[in-house]
């Protein structure tokens, strides 16, 4: 018998065409349906899986089984002249159709329930009501335009973190983010939230489009998005209603109730205020010399612009503190400063957290009077009252970890910066202090891994190369504190100690020639410091551990460092240095032909005694 006929008597194209179009339709209404109804993408798909799966056993079952006054009989079982199918090829399909439909119509419906909404005023659990603002990606030609994109970011962080119940990822952990091609699922895992927030800026001309969406990182489903098309007459008006309006839908989206009515937007009405705030955060984000001092300017600017920017004063008064620890400023410029500007603050906002941690790290540290220790831990439980009462906010966790590195409770400070992280996790101003307490408490791996950190996030941190470069001195590792000093001078050329540190490390090796060369840059930078004072023959100047390791470190393996450096920097290789000595390119010509590492090389050449 043809297989054509065959498979026409055992209705098997019957089957075949009912079955792909009632399964077809069901698909179609399922897919659509299901997300409306909270159901997680995973259902749709898994609807259309067993549609196509189903149809091959369909089809088997089709050609296998025919329906006969007894029953359904296999067909090598059936008499041909017995046979219904003629009558009774319907009830095969009705039947053959009606199961697959079930089967779906169960996964959906069940498959669905647990992942619904919950019912308006209904509150989600805590551990939900958890979101994390991803900055705005700039989608506009214009470059200049990502501080906007930036800006309603800031805003939408501001204004949701005034929610009681809603838990904001950090700032610094968020904008971590920017840039990098991570899933929803990876970076809500990172910052320890059920939601993200992401969205796109988009200006041409005087017009501009913004959208915005708000995915649950569990599944991928978005819970609420927009598009918001306007023109830029005022931006600083546009941000703050879009910020609003995503504040609200936040709100009733995730915890149930319409608690953003009451959020107040950023601290100025100044575009150009703002816009030179937004800078002053960028600038000082690796805490260089370099940074604080433009983000000093940045802030000035915007304090010109708009006197009360009370954020613009609270970031001042800690930029002036940088400025103290880096060197920059001295304690009485500070303590001025900082006493009149966290008195205007406190004066408008008494409970302003900031400014209450600075002015009382200024009154207790900075002051150029002599402090007791009873004054300090009188301090220290005062700032740990402010960080109880504000604990996501990074400047009093730091006033308080220096007050305890002070009174050298470097274990209880430790604890102070590891709740931080936990709040925010991806900061790398907490993983270098982490980093720095883990080496105070002589914990080189913990300290090691904590800096590496800080760097991966953030790269431009002269700072955490100084930290890394303290512990390889330690280690007696000379080829490795070189390393990190001259990262530093990459990444902050304007800090005149860090090339005054190589220098004297130089001269304890006997490396006269070199180390003039880092002396020259630090007389070029600052002529009238104390390091610009040191001479070629202050080997004996320099910490003992720094001679120490002189007596029996190779030389060549440092001449090559420095060569291949000012080969390949910019910074390194600047008019203000010399060029490197016949000694050093000599040694890097066979460096480069070598398979050894430079730790391996050894030299005959006499250091200092």
């Amino acid at each position: 018998m043809p297989l054509f006929s065959e498979l026409k008597r055992r209705n098997v194209f019957r089957v075949a065409a009912a079955y792909l179009v009632a399964g077809w339709l069901v698909t179609e209404v399922l897919t659509t349906v299901l997300p409306t109804l909270g159901a997680p993408d995973w259902q749709s798909k898994a609807v259309v899986l067993v549609f196509a799966l189903a149809f091959l056993p369909t089809i088997l079952f089709a050609w296998v089984y025919e329906v006969t006054p007894d029953g359904i009989r296999k067909q090598r079982d059936v008499d041909l002249d017995a046979s219904i199918v003629a009558s009774k090829s319907h009830k095969l399909e009705y039947a053959t159709i009606a199961t697959v439909i079930a089967a779906i119509l169960f996964l959906a419906v069940f498959g669905s329930l647990p992942a619904t909404d919950p019912e308006p005023g209904a509150t989600t659990p805590a551990q939900d009501a958890s979101v994390a603002v991803l900055p705005f990606v700039n989608m506009s030609d214009n470059p200049d335009n990502e501080y906007f994109s930036d800006g309603l970011t800031e805003t939408l962080l501001h204004m949701l973190a005034q929610i009681p119940d809603l838990k904001v990822a950090a700032r610094t952990s968020s904008f971590s983010f920017k840039g990098q091609n991570r899933t929803i699922s990876e970076i809500a895992a990172t910052l320890g939230v059920a939601h993200v927030l992401e969205g796109s800026v988009q200006r041409q001309g005087d017009s501009v489009r913004i959208t915005a969406q708000l995915i649950r990182a569990s599944d991928g489903f978005h819970v609420w998005s927009a598009i918001y098309d306007d023109t830029v007459d005022d931006i600083f008006k546009i941000q703050d209603e879009i910020a609003g309006k995503v504040g609200r839908a936040l709100s009733e989206s995730i915890l149930g109730v319409a608690e953003a009515d009451s959020l107040v937007g950023v601290g100025t009405t100044s575009t150009d205020a703002y816009d030179l705030y937004l800078r002053a955060l960028g600038e000082r984000a690796t805490y260089s010399y370099w940074e604080l001092q433009g983000a000093e300017k940045l802030l000035i600017g915007a304090l010109t612009v708009d006197p009360n920017f009370v954020d613009a004063k609270t970031e001042l008064a800690g930029n002036y503190l940088q400025q103290l620890e880096t060197g920059l400023m001295d304690n009485q410029a500070v303590y001025t400063r900082n006493m009149a500007i966290t008195g205007q603050v406190l004066a408008v906002e008494p409970d302003n957290a900031d400014a209450r941690a600075i002015r009382l790290f200024t009154e207790t540290a900075v002051r150029a009077t002599e402090t007791t220790a009873e004054q300090l831990r009188e301090a220290v439980t005062q700032l740990k009252d402010i960080v109880a009462a504000e604990p996501d906010r990074l400047q009093p966790r730091l006033l308080l970890t220096r007050l305890l590195q002070r009174l050298q409770r470097f274990d209880e400070a430790l604890d102070v910066q590891q709740e931080g992280l936990k709040r925010d996790p991806r900061n790398p101003r907490i993983l270098y202090e982490i980093g720095t307490l883990h080496a105070a408490l002589d914990q080189p791996e913990a300290a090691h891994d904590a800096l590496q950190k800080s760097l991966e996030i953030e790269p431009a941190q002269p700072n955490a190369y100084a930290a890394l470069a303290a512990m390889a001195l330690q280690a007696g590792d000379g080829l490795d504190y070189l390393r990190n000093f001259l990262k530093a001078v990459e990444v902050d050329p304007t800090d005149h100690e860090l090339p005054g540190m190589i220098a004297l490390f130089l001269y304890n090796l006997g490396l006269v020639e070199e180390g003039d060369d880092f002396r020259n840059r630090v007389m070029a930078i600052a002529p009238t410091s104390e390091v610009a004072c040191w001479h070629r023959t202050a080997c004996g100047r320099s910490v003992p551990a720094t001679r120490k390791l002189a007596s029996r470190l190779p030389v060549a393996p440092l001449l090559t460092m420095l060569a291949i450096a000012r080969m390949h920097s910019p910074v390194l290789s600047s008019t203000c240095c010399a060029q490197p000595s016949a000694a050093a390119l000599s040694t890097m010509s066979w460096y480069l032909s070598s398979s050894m590492h430079p730790a391996s090389l050894t030299s005959s050449r006499t250091v200092c005694p």
